[in-house]
């Protein structure tokens, strides 16, 4: 249900059949990384049109405590009347969107055969990587090798333990550069404010990179790089490697998520490709929506998210 409730709402997206207004963003100057973002949109699919907002929250120290540091809501109302339907728990909904549009992304691209997956490089070895990992193993095309990177090495070493019981081969690098290198599909997922790689070099032709934490890249990777996003305004906004770029000139950006799927986007093949998508909360209000429908209607055991993470839904 994910996989394709995100490669539809793209498709939707980019045919101007949703609406998702630019993200409003709180950030609490005495709480270093620390935000809340709210996210309005609006979608229609074939059962018909849906409002909503996810307001999602980033505390970086809450890991120290043993705390999740995102959480997320998700409240849809009737398109007609406004009225509410459904206040919904969406940290799950918010994780699996993430990975499928990363899924998305490489899996169009290895059909191109403008990259491809034998060796996973991670740098954040957090629950997106986990996650990203696990999803590709599923749907049976999981990396042969993976290196794992993070400022944490208690991090590091619990990520390749977990992937062991997985039964995939993983090895703790001892660097950033180490990780780049080795790697035909890079992901970064870590909560760094600003970039904190700026050697092109490390990055090869034909390289993917699945830039999910949107700020790690200086703007001299990626000028030498193809740049795919999900949408360009919302991009180039609050601090994103992309934003820092187009600051200093012309936009980086070479395409959408649409226009990758819609065949009309052109990559030169001897750069390495960057993924950043700013993350769209018309794609959470699509999967919400989906699981709202699904438990209105008195079906919740055909609710297949992928995950085994519970999902709690207040109805009205």
């Amino acid at each position: 249900m994910v996989f394709e409730t995100v490669e539809w709402t793209y498709l939707s997206h980019g045919s101007g059949e949703s609406w998702c207004p630019t993200s409003s963003f709180l950030t609490l100057g005495d709480q270093h990384g620390s935000r809340a973002i709210a996210l309005p949109a609006c979608v229609d699919d074939e059962l018909g049109r849906i409002i909503g907002v996810k307001w999602v929250t980033s505390f970086p120290d809450n890991r120290r405590t043993g705390r999740p540091r995102a959480q997320a809501l998700v409240i849809l109302n009737d398109a007609q009347t406004g009225s509410p339907l459904a206040i919904m728990d969406a940290a799950e909904i918010n994780l699996l969107r993430t990975v499928a549009s990363a899924h998305l992304v490489q899996s169009k691209l290895q059909d191109l055969e403008i990259c491809s997956s034998g060796r996973l490089g991670v740098i954040g070895a957090g629950r997106i990587a986990r996650s990203y990992a696990d999803f590709r193993g599923r749907m049976g095309v999981g990396p042969e090798r993976i290196s794992v990177y993070d400022s944490s090495q208690a991090a590091a070493e619990c990520f390749r333990d977990e992937m062991r019981d997985c039964r995939l081969d993983v090895t703790v690098a001892g660097s950033c550069a180490e990780v780049i290198r080795g790697a035909d599909v890079v992901l970064f997922a870590t909560t760094a404010p600003s970039p904190h790689v700026f050697d092109p070099a490390l990055f090869h032709a034909g390289q993917l990179v699945l830039h999910l934490s949107l700020r790690d890249l200086s703007p001299e990777v990626i000028v030498r790089a193809n740049n795919v996003t999900d949408d360009r305004q919302q991009a180039e906004s609050h601090g994103t490697s992309l934003d820092l770029t187009a600051r200093n000139g012309e936009s980086a950006i070479d395409g959408t998520v649409f226009e990758l799927l819609t065949d009309t986007l052109k990559l030169v093949p001897e750069r390495p490709t960057i993924f950043s998508p700013f993350g769209l909360g018309v794609l959470d209000l699509a999967l919400a929506a989906r699981v709202y429908r699904t438990v209105r209607a008195g079906k919740p055991g055909s609710i297949d998210l992928g995950s085994t993470g519970p999902i709690g839904l207040g109805l009205s």
